[in-house]
């Protein structure tokens, strides 16, 4: 990553993640990333989908040659607590229309923090040329995260997978 791509919302500070960060957490030297970062890591979090992932995304930033910003890293500024993700399943540059998924450490729900930062990361990519629709693909179980995609001006669109439904917003003309 050329440089440090770190949004801030009143609340939250969202960390794109570089190569180093995520050579550190697939290598789980969880301790170094916290130093580098300056972060606590919640514990829950050290067991999230994401981490499972990583590999095959940076695999596929590798294969597309995209090294940046799809993946981030929810940071709750007053404790710098790292406590959720947020991020895009492909790069920015690849489609006009780009998925977008989200998660937080339980401990850190139901406070408005998932909206905060899928809000403010869904109004950055707006700001980049390619993006002229988000879209969140979520389980029809998964009422929070619907809630989520609701209160970010996410409408329900059809689905190209039945067992998920299909949230956009377009990007403001």
């Amino acid at each position: 990553m050329a440089r440090e791509y770190t949004i801030t919302t009143e609340r939250l500070l969202l960390h794109a993640l570089s190569r180093q960060e995520l050579a550190l957490l697939i290598d789980k030297r969880f301790d170094q990333f916290a130093a580098l970062r300056q972060v606590t890591i919640s514990a829950a979090w050290l067991q999230s989908d994401l981490l499972e992932h990583l590999p095959i995304i940076v695999g596929s930033m590798d294969a597309l040659r995209d090294d940046e910003l799809w993946v981030w890293v929810i940071i709750e500024a007053a404790s710098r607590t790292l406590i959720g993700d947020v991020g895009f399943h492909q790069p920015l540059t690849e489609s006009a229309t780009i998925e977008i998924g989200y998660a937080l450490v339980p401990a850190y729900q139901q406070r408005g923090y998932a909206t905060e930062a899928v809000d403010a990361l869904i109004g950055w990519a707006f700001t980049q040329p390619e993006p002229q629709r988000i879209i969140a693909k979520i389980s029809p179980e998964n009422a929070a995260s619907i809630t989520v995609a609701r209160k970010v001006g996410m409408i329900e669109v059809a689905s190209d997978e039945p067992e998920y439904l299909c949230f956009a917003r377009q990007r403001p003309d």
